[in-house]
């Protein structure tokens, strides 16, 4: 039987609702027992661990002064991740993070922070000469900014004279690397890096 929320009445009679009560109370404790730490437990009243069911949509706020974590299908990896939404203004929604999404395709990869910032990272090139190598983040790059690049340079040993720099504007997809050794003489050579934005 189900659980009744109109039970007790103010007509009923203790001894006619009797099995009525008695199985509220059983839904009650099958209810607390999904993901809790049951009745009488020294740890009563905890989550075991937390199970969020995902939601179609972003669910909004609710009133100021609040935070909702929820599960929703990523963008990114087309899995259920986990999101943050922050304090919006009354009903209106603020800032949605996704908190766990993550993407490797052979040597490039990102992956999202709680705190919203995006880092992208992977294997690139550097040139000597013109420009310098054109290099593309994976993934559409950084919504909104790209914040910084780092790149190492990837070398046999014993290749240590050799110099990487970033050149040109960074932007939001791309970045440009340029390699000379310490003659000033133009090289190409595979590099590592590692880019922080949001």
């Amino acid at each position: 039987m189900p659980y009744n929320e109109n039970i007790p009445l103010a007509t009923d009679l203790k001894s006619q609702s009797q099995a009525d009560i008695k199985e509220n109370f059983t839904q009650i404790k099958t209810l607390v027992d999904i993901n809790h730490v049951t009745f009488g437990d020294g740890d009563q009243g905890k989550h075991k661990y937390v199970t969020l069911p995902e939601q179609g949509a972003d669910p909004g706020l609710v009133e100021a002064s609040q935070a909702t974590v929820y599960t929703k299908q990523s963008a990114v990896t087309t899995n259920t991740g986990l999101f943050w939404q922050g304090e919006g203004d009354g009903v209106a929604a603020g800032d949605v993070i996704e908190m766990t999404a993550k993407k490797i395709n052979g040597d490039l990869g990102y992956t999202y922070l709680p705190s919203g910032i995006i880092i992208h990272f992977g294997k690139g090139t550097a040139t000597g000469g013109g420009a310098g190598a054109l290099n593309t983040f994976t993934g559409g790059g950084f919504p909104n900014n790209c914040y910084s690049v780092v790149i190492t340079q990837i070398c046999a040993v014993g290749n240590y004279d050799l110099v990487q720099v970033i050149t040109g504007t960074i932007s939001n997809t791309t970045f440009r690397a340029t390699s000379y050794d310490v003659n000033g003489n133009a090289t190409t050579y595979s590099i590592y890096y590692i880019a922080i934005g949001d």
